[in-house]
């Protein structure tokens, strides 16, 4: 693992396939390692005839992406390596996209802005109301949308958005658990939850 590790920090690396075992160390100390390294995060798959469940939750709760048994091999690592790179194609996409958030929640903004900028996504406008937002004049590629804001409501929101921008991305931003609830958001035309 250590010849692996350095070879990690030397190259530009994309995907990382591994057994549990190898020289210089063990599984979990290595994907440690790599989490803490600087560079994006790195899809890491695990290839063993191990069974482990446990061993394969922690390695999973550590960042693994997937724990591939040898039996299922060919089919099962052709089918990850094209969903990473179908990953890294929405990732692309997500960083090109015009999204705004409508969010009167200051704190709620923040940690919203620190996910999105962890993972490179920059072209983002806050807005603290659906009357900021509309008074902007300006359109989206996907909004994010807070579903009880201070004297409006979402859903009210996702129409005015959905009549004017038919092919945007909405998705309803709420603590709201209620199913009844959850239909009618979906209903009035978010795309998802």
């Amino acid at each position: 693992f250590n010849e692996a590790y350095n070879l990690i920090k030397e190259y530009d690396i994309d995907l990382i396939i591994t057994s549990l075992y190898g020289k210089g160390g063990d599984i979990e100390d290595f994907i440690k390692n790599i989490g803490y390294m600087d560079s994006n995060e790195i899809p890491i798959f695990i290839v063993t005839s191990d069974n482990d469940h446990e061993k394969k939750k922690n390695l999973l709760n550590l960042g693994v992406f997937d724990y591939l048994l040898k039996d299922d091999l060919k089919e099962e690592i052709t089918k990850h390596v094209d969903a990473v790179f179908q990953d890294d194609e929405y990732m692309k996409n997500l960083k090109e996209a015009k999204i705004a958030i409508i969010d009167d929640n200051s704190f709620d903004c923040t940690l919203e802005k620190d996910m999105l900028a962890r993972y490179g996504i920059q072209n983002v406008d806050y807005y603290n109301s659906g009357k900021e937002l509309f008074n902007s004049n300006k359109k989206y590629d996907m909004y994010l949308i807070d579903m009880v804001l201070e004297n409006e409501f979402g859903k009210t929101l996702i129409r005015q958005i959905r009549r004017n921008n038919i092919n945007s991305s909405i998705i309803a931003v709420t603590v709201l658990d209620n199913n009844k609830t959850l239909s009618n958001i979906l209903n009035c035309g978010a795309d998802d939850i």
